[in-house]
């Protein structure tokens, strides 16, 4: 099988996705066609009590038939017999198309609510019943479950209970066999590039050893519930899940399997820190085919990871949109909401000095290994009201730094983070320069990323080089800015945004207030 879409669109190729509304094998309630039966026999509304419940496949002779109707075949037998199933639709308009597979030997005619939607293998007008001893055109043997495309006929679906009725047809008495089974799908169609199902896994929660568990809920952005389908949620974790998934739906651990909903117990090891969850949850929803069980791909996954608090979960926010977040308040079978204190806004990476000059520091004549690296610097500023407390605040991309105990950022004064930061101090004349950092800053481009004690993304900004660069950051030193720190940034909260493509010879800003210090500094 190859792999990827080169010269195509990315993503899915075209596929239709099928979601059953009644399976093979289901029971039936039959008649033997030894008379005519009443003509609203097909009908919604024909009350078919006195009718005999049967397991599809019916029939008699080879292949087994579940229901045997061992009088048909021979002198004194008949050439027919009539089945109608009832099912329930909750909302037709969500039915693209409607698609109905029998398996016969040999004809057929099918109904839908009392219209005509398919027939095959027998003589007639379309519309017009046959008669109850009339013959299948040819003998034939069945073919398996063959799909007849009935959706012009889905607008005779209505909300509630709706009713598929099929005689089936014998070439003759001296026949020796007769069988007939049927399965009814709703199928969709996945253009190529767009996502397979729009099914999200919605909010995850981990629960420290004491409690021992977690939960993940699914949700889809434009309704919910989605039809039934028949899914699979696998799990690699050392945490318990509690999955809520739409019915039929089927968890795999192992050999063993339980139905919707769904409650699996993992043996969870000792934490490093009973505060803190450590471990990691990845899970896939899989939808399977129950028609055809190799016929599976996967709807939704997530792969969360620990720093979570005991107690919090992970949510997006919106439901159904793309930013993740920690929420201290888990909202399990509700819309996912931010608490006071689950984050903070304000606080932006203001100033990049991500390429300084590419050999030596210029601002010493010695030799003492003062390298340009040594100049880096990422300058944080607050643009709200209040100070804010950047405890246990950290850079989990880009460079690696974690803030300590004590430190403050008021309102409208800003915070260096340097990889030298005494040189810092040095060259630019500053004091309660912060750092250092772990790693450099990428030359040519990469993504900064700061994230809070909880572990939410407070501000990620992206730099590139390359674009309309003036000659200062294509000679000496290269800094990329926000060039008007009290504007608002990304639309969506802690969104992705790129730092304003202007350049200019980097200098960390000189007004800043004392609560910017580290305690004891």
């Amino acid at each position: 099988m190859a792999w990827g879409t080169p010269g195509a669109a990315n993503g899915l190729q075209d596929q239709w996705v099928d979601t059953v509304i009644f399976p093979a094998a289901s029971t039936w309630r039959y008649r033997k066609g030894q008379s005519e039966p009443l003509a609203t026999w097909k009908n919604t509304a024909f009350d078919d009590g006195s009718w005999t419940p049967g397991q599809a496949p019916i029939g008699y002779g080879d292949p087994p038939a579940t229901t045997v109707l061992g009088d048909m075949g021979g002198a004194s037998g008949y050439l027919s017999f009539y089945a109608r199933l009832a099912f329930t639709i909750a909302n037709p308009a969500e039915v693209q198309n409607l698609i109905l597979s029998v398996n016969i030997d040999d004809g057929f005619v099918a109904y839908l609510n009392g219209t005509e939607v398919a027939r095959y293998n027998i003589d007639g007008i379309a519309g017009t019943p046959p008669a109850y001893n009339a013959r299948a055109t040819n003998a034939i043997e069945p073919a398996g479950l063959v799909d007849y495309d009935i959706s012009a006929y889905k607008g005779q679906l209505v909300m509630g209970t709706n009713v598929v009725a099929i005689q089936t047809h014998n070439s003759g008495t001296s026949s020796s066999d007769a069988y007939m089974d049927a399965r009814l799908s709703s199928r969709r169609f996945i253009p190529a590039g767009s996502r397979s199902s729009p099914l999200v896994f919605n909010e995850l929660r981990f629960k420290a050893a004491a409690e021992g568990s977690s939960r993940s809920t699914t949700a889809e952005p434009r309704r919910f519930p989605s039809p039934a389908t028949t899914s699979r949620a696998t799990r690699t974790s050392s945490r318990r899940i509690r999955f809520r998934g739409t019915s039929p739906a089927r968890v795999s651990r192992g050999a063993r399997e339980r139905r919707s909903p769904l409650d699996l117990e993992f043996d969870p090891p000792d934490p490093e820190n009973p505060d803190v969850d450590y471990g990691t949850l990845r899970v896939f929803l899989t939808y399977v085919d129950p028609g055809d069980q190799d016929n599976v791909f996967v709807a939704a996954a997530e792969n969360a990871s620990g720093r979570l608090p005991d107690g919090w979960s992970l949510g997006r926010i919106p439901d159904g949109g793309d930013d993740w977040l920690r929420l201290s308040q888990p909202t399990q079978g509700a819309g996912n909401q931010l608490a006071a204190g689950d984050t903070v806004r304000g606080i932006v990476i203001n100033e990049i000095m991500y390429h300084p000059f590419q050999e030596d520091d210029p601002y010493t004549a010695s030799d003492d290994l003062l390298y340009g690296d040594y100049l880096e610097y990422i300058e944080l500023y607050n643009r709200g009201t209040t100070p804010v407390q950047l405890s246990g605040w950290r850079f989990s991309r880009g460079v690696t730094f974690e803030f300590q105990a004590g430190t403050v950022l008021d309102p409208g004064a800003y915070l260096v983070i340097a990889k030298d930061p005494e040189r810092i101090e040095q060259v630019y004349g500053l004091s309660g320069v912060l750092g250092p950092y772990l790693g450099v800053l990428a030359n040519k481009g990469e993504n900064l990323r700061l994230r809070d004690a909880n572990n939410n993304t407070v501000d990620e900004v992206r730099w590139c080089d390359f674009g309309r660069w003036d000659k200062w950051a294509m000679g000496s030193a290269r800094a990329s800015s926000s060039s008007t720190p009290t504007r608002t940034t990304a639309s969506r909260p802690h969104g992705r945004r790129a730092m304003n493509p202007r350049s200019r010879r980097g200098r960390p800003s000189a007004t800043r207030a004392s609560t910017i210090l580290t305690a004891g500094t």
